[in-house]
């Protein structure tokens, strides 16, 4: 018996069981033919896609340059009232609405608390402005007495 060589016994053992057949599937009915092309009518209204023109316009202008201002001036409240559906009922979640109320009154709480902050920097200011008045104001007096002393002990002289 050689090392690498395998004894007739051991190969016939190893051999597999063949296994059994796979059992015919039903055919499945053949779908017509659709156009790959074809959408389905859509439900949007006419005010609906004038904002949707609006949005692709916006995206199709040129890029903006860092300096530009980013919002959309409006000048006419007439215009505001096209952008705004005042006629259509809005449909929002309770959950969705308080989570919004909830973070409106953060945003309000921390507009207070930038209005408080300002009236602190500003109180700050105007004390920093007296005090250097009264510096100003202090180093005149003393320019005047070293301009005295100077004419009276040199014109002597």
């Amino acid at each position: 018996m050689g090392f690498f060589s395998k004894d007739k016994k051991e190969e016939k053992s190893t051999m597999l069981p063949e296994l059994p057949g796979m059992p015919k599937l039903p055919e499945l009915p053949t779908l017509p033919e659709k156009n790959s092309n074809y959408l389905p009518p859509s439900s949007i209204s006419s005010s609906n896609m004038r904002g949707l023109q609006a949005i692709k316009d916006s995206i199709n202008e040129k890029p903006q340059e860092p300096g530009e201002r980013r919002t959309i001036e409006i000048s006419d409240l007439s215009q505001v009232r096209t952008l705004v559906k005042a006629k259509e009922p809005l449909f929002i979640k309770i959950d969705k609405f308080q989570e919004a109320v909830e973070k409106f009154e953060e945003v309000k709480k921390k507009v207070s608390e930038i209005e408080d902050s300002l009236k602190k920097i500003k109180d700050i200011k105007e004390k920093e402005d007296l005090e250097l008045r009264s510096w100003e104001d202090e180093a005149r007096i003393i320019k005047e007495k070293v301009a005295n002393i100077d004419s009276a002990l040199f014109n002597k002289l």
